[in-house]
């Protein structure tokens, strides 16, 4: 099944907003434990700068109801890294609780 997704996280502490979209496939549909694979399109807003980020997300999830209980693991190209880290790859655990809202 297709799936697309639209975010907005802000982390105030680090001056630091994204915005962007994920899109991509959920194998297992049917099953328990479904299996999404999203390319990863976003802009990073920076004090100083606004800076373009690529990425691919593996992951697992269950539903529950209208809530989605996600764990990911994201690869991303961040161009703003390169400055702050010295590189501009990006890998990182992550969890998530989500909404369903169908259109």
């Amino acid at each position: 099944a297709f799936r697309a997704e639209i975010f907005y996280e802000m982390h105030p502490d680090i001056n630091y907003e994204s915005v962007g979209i994920n899109a991509g496939a959920l194998f297992n549909r049917n099953k328990l434990i479904k299996l999404p694979l999203l390319a990863q399109i976003s802009t990073i807003h920076r004090p100083t700068a606004l800076v373009p980020s690529l990425g691919v997300i593996v992951g697992a999830e269950i539903h529950v109801g209208r809530f989605i209980f996600q764990g990911n693991l994201e690869g991303k190209w961040r161009s703003d890294f390169e400055k702050y880290y010295g590189t501009a790859n990006q890998f990182r655990i992550s969890g998530r609780v989500g909404v369903i809202f169908k259109i």
